[in-house]
């Protein structure tokens, strides 16, 4: 095994979380298309799937993949807590915590808590999530 090729994240607005996460984090777009057909039916085991994919690069490489389940899209339910299993959050490498817990808050993103210094007093964290719920672990090294 080489390693973690992305990360995927199901969207209900692409356009709108493309912007969020383009804006936000100084992203930029390497792949945007749709894909359908024998391929996409068989890696989701479906019938007629049809999906938009959107794939943005940070500056290190690491890649965000958005998808757009076209034949609609149920609302999750986001009363969960980010500690059960099974929930996912992405790590991202900040700036300034506390510059991008303002941000955040400017953007309508829900703060599941404030920028503190973790115990080794390497970085400087707090949880948020993005403007669709899906759950982000903000880090500055400090």
């Amino acid at each position: 095994m080489q390693g973690i090729r992305h990360i995927g994240i199901y969207v209900k607005d692409l356009e709108t979380m493309i912007s969020f996460y383009k804006d936000m984090f100084d992203l930029r777009v390497i792949v945007r298309q749709k894909e359908f057909g024998t391929y996409t039916d068989t890696i989701f085991n479906e019938v007629d799937v049809e999906i938009e994919v959107c794939k943005l690069q940070f500056n290190n490489m690491t890649v965000i993949e958005l998808i757009h389940y076209m034949r609609g899209n149920d609302i999750p339910n986001w009363n969960e807590q980010i500690h059960q299993c099974g929930k996912m959050h992405i790590a991202i490498t900040v700036d300034s915590a506390d510059g991008t817990y303002e941000i955040l808050k400017q953007k309508g993103c829900q703060l599941l808590s404030k920028p503190c210094n973790a115990p080794d007093k390497k970085a400087r964290v707090f949880f948020a999530r993005d403007l669709e719920g899906n759950y982000l672990e903000l880090v500055e090294e400090l």
